[in-house]
């Protein structure tokens, strides 16, 4: 099979509406006021973007899932945090929740590279494309990462897709590998399914995400190429 592949002049970037990163979270010191009130308790986080309208949503969808927590658990949840990844110690926070709007500004090298630390540690991506997107809802696709290595690699494999996607349950067998290499002033961008079997279902599943692919990394060229 051959993979979908996009080069772009530039860095490669990738648009979305929201990620999710649900993380395992390690021991660390409690230094200052910020370190204390997220080791206090375990507390649903968010990432601060700096567009208000955007925080705001944030800070009130955690709430509410923090509210459903609480009915439905014997969890009770704290007022969620916000969470700046360039200086904000990430390794507190068991889940991330990250809405992201193109009205962001590009990530710092040491925002990257502490996004980098927290995803080593495993876990989960949770990605919702429409505005109707809901934490957990149907409306989303989540996969568990089963290998990470920064501005290199990324090897994903599904555990629940929304409707759309022909014998999507099939999708929960195959891994998908996102790989990024470097070539001068090209960035290669590389995406990779294996998993596939020999019938007619998984041709179908296999046809959508290709045509799927195709599409999202020319969105990717265009992103890079207005970018440098």
């Amino acid at each position: 099979m051959s993979p979908d592949v996009a080069r772009v002049g530039g860095a490669v970037g990738a648009v979305g509406l929201a990620l999710l990163f649900v993380a395992h979270a390690h021991n660390a010191r409690a230094d200052d006021a910020f370190d204390l009130k997220a080791a206090d308790d375990t507390r649903l986080a968010y990432v601060i973007t700096g567009l208000s309208d955007v925080d705001d949503m944030s800070r009130a969808g955690l709430t509410g899932l923090g509210l459903q927590l609480r009915a439905r658990t014997s969890y009770e949840p704290q007022d969620p945090m916000g969470v700046d990844v360039a200086k904000d110690d990430l390794s507190f926070f068991p889940l991330l929740y990250w809405p992201m709007d193109p009205r962001e500004k590009d990530l710092s090298p040491q925002a990257l590279s502490k996004i980098s630390d927290y995803m080593r540690n495993g876990g989960t991506i949770e990605e919702g494309f429409s505005e109707n997107a809901k934490l957990g809802g149907n409306e989303t696709i989540r996969h568990h990462i089963i290998a990470y290595l920064p501005e290199r690699l990324l090897v994903l494999q599904n555990e629940a897709t929304p409707p759309g996607p022909p014998h999507a349950e099939l999708y929960r067998t195959i891994v998908q590998v996102i790989s990024v290499e470097p070539r001068g002033k090209e960035t290669r961008l590389t995406i990779s399914h294996t998993g596939y079997r020999t019938s007619a279902d998984y041709d179908q599943l296999y046809a959508f995400f290709h045509n799927i692919n195709h599409s999202f990394l020319d969105s990717v060229k265009t992103f890079c190429e207005t970018k440098t």
